[in-house]
């Protein structure tokens, strides 16, 4: 049943993903569409004149308010000259406002793609976090808690901490739990990272440190775990982070061991019903077999 469950989490992820893809496909498409539409269609004056053919192509940019003046000069041919009619397009009129409006949202656009990537490679060590649980102890969710604390490294300079605002605690897949399992992958990008899916709490940051009293949640499945915190600037972005295990993620490692649904009594009844099922089998054949020799 948990491979069959994780299967079908697999599936339905990989779909939403497919999906998303479509989505941003479709609508960066529409969004041109509507862009080049509305210039060409909308907010496009041409006036035609006639001039006498100019041996190149030159662009020319004029910057009067309130218009912005773009003159096209084209290289004639008798297939460009038919399609505009003998008329040669001097200039294209469009509102200052506009190309401003779109402007300003194409830099958006970019900076909110570049500044919202927030990498795990590019943060520092900064703070100092423990756990209660020892290396290799098992707990069991829904019953244990776990006692976190965190401070800042005494080691670095002074004011390292003056950007920070927040500190979230999170509960973390170790190495060797997310072997062949994709949904719980490492990536750089904290937006995907899968290693940390389980918060434990976010708290005001504070230069003395603090702790926190964790109850494992019932949810929390069978795994090999650590914990790790994030400073938090005012925006709520990761600026930097502390680990209960080192680098490789190796050591001071604990175990959760989940709620599965089974019970002894149920094992007892199934393992009953089982041998039940196999006697009277037996007793049947038997019995079948003395009936064909009379």
């Amino acid at each position: 049943m948990p491979a069959l469950a994780a299967a079908v989490y697999l599936c339905c992820y990989c779909l939403l993903m497919l999906l998303w893809y479509i989505y941003v496909a479709v609508a960066s498409c529409c969004c041109s569409l509507m862009l080049i539409c509305c210039i060409m269609l909308r907010y496009a004056h041409v006036v035609g004149t006639q001039k006498s053919p100019r041996p190149e192509t030159k662009i020319l940019f004029q910057s009067p308010l309130p218009t912005i003046r773009l003159e096209l000069y084209y290289l004639r041919t008798p297939l460009f000259h038919n399609l505009f009619l003998h008329e040669e397009v001097e200039s294209i009129k469009m509102p200052s406002s506009l190309l401003h409006q779109i402007a300003t949202f194409l830099l958006l656009l970019c900076f909110l793609r570049t500044s919202s990537a927030v990498l795990f490679s590019s943060l520092h060590q900064a703070l100092i976090v423990t756990a209660s649980p020892r290396p290799g102890q098992v707990l069991y969710a829904g019953v244990d808690q776990i006692r976190v604390s965190w401070a800042l490294n005494g080691s670095l300079p002074a004011g390292t901490g003056a950007a920070y605002a927040k500190v979230k605690i999170s509960l973390c897949y170790a190495p060797v739990s997310q072997v062949d399992r994709r949904w719980r992958k490492t990536r750089d990008d904290l937006k995907k990272d899968k290693t940390c899916p389980f918060k434990i709490t976010t708290t005001p940051y504070a230069s003395v440190g603090g702790s926190y009293d964790y109850a494992v949640e019932r949810s929390i499945p069978t795994a090999t775990y650590f914990v790790r915190a994030y400073a938090l600037d005012s925006s709520d972005v990761e600026v930097a982070y502390g680990q209960t295990t080192d680098a490789k993620k190796t050591t001071n490692l604990f175990h959760i061991i989940g709620i599965s649904g089974r019970h002894a009594s149920l094992d007892i009844a199934a393992a009953c019903f089982s041998a039940f099922s196999v006697l009277a089998l037996t007793f049947f054949l038997v019995a079948e077999k003395r009936k064909a020799k009379q």
